[in-house]
């Protein structure tokens, strides 16, 4: 793999809109040159479907993922959890897969879900699209931490910059 000049501390690299929207083959193995701006949209784009994996949307996880990903992913549609639309105490509404445990004194929802907005940008063609969501959302994020104002059963919500979320709800 070829990289541009050392990348020191950081590096910044542009990639176009439109040659983006391109999915980019990368075979680490195969130790052809690899031009930052491929490096870059290809890992961007696994990042994007892993994100809808995640969230157990399925469309966008087809739309984004690399070939390799999508060979290596042997999944039974009817297997996975139903998706569920949740609102978190901070009024960001998320939409992802739910898990329930029983515990001793009750049960305990676990969401594996990602902001509505990242999710719906997520499943269209739009990179820019994309990245505006993801980015909203960080802006948002400071207002699910708010962890003071919580009472013992309150439910939790972390939310990341790329609009991954995890909520836990007490039943």
């Amino acid at each position: 793999m070829e990289l541009p000049e050392p990348f020191e501390d950081f590096a910044e690299v542009h990639v176009e809109r439109e040659t983006f929207e391109r999915t980019v083959h990368v075979d680490i193995d195969a130790q052809v040159p690899l031009s930052a701006e491929n490096l870059v949209r290809a890992g961007t784009q696994a990042s994007w479907a892993s994100l809808a994996d995640f969230a157990g949307n399925d469309y966008a996880f087809q739309r984004w993922a690399p070939p390799v990903f999508r060979a290596n992913l042997d999944r039974d549609a009817q297997a996975r959890p139903q998706r569920v639309e949740r609102r978190t105490r901070g009024g960001l509404d998320v939409v992802g897969v739910r898990n329930l445990i029983t515990l001793p004194g009750g049960e305990l929802e676990v969401v594996f879900g990602l902001a509505a907005e990242v999710d719906e940008a997520l499943a269209d063609r739009d990179a820019d699209r994309v990245i505006e969501a993801q980015r909203r959302v960080a802006g948002r994020r400071a207002q699910e931490g708010d962890a003071a104002r919580r009472e013992p059963g309150d439910d939790v919500t972390a939310v990341s910059d790329d609009g991954a979320v995890l909520m836990l709800i007490p039943r």
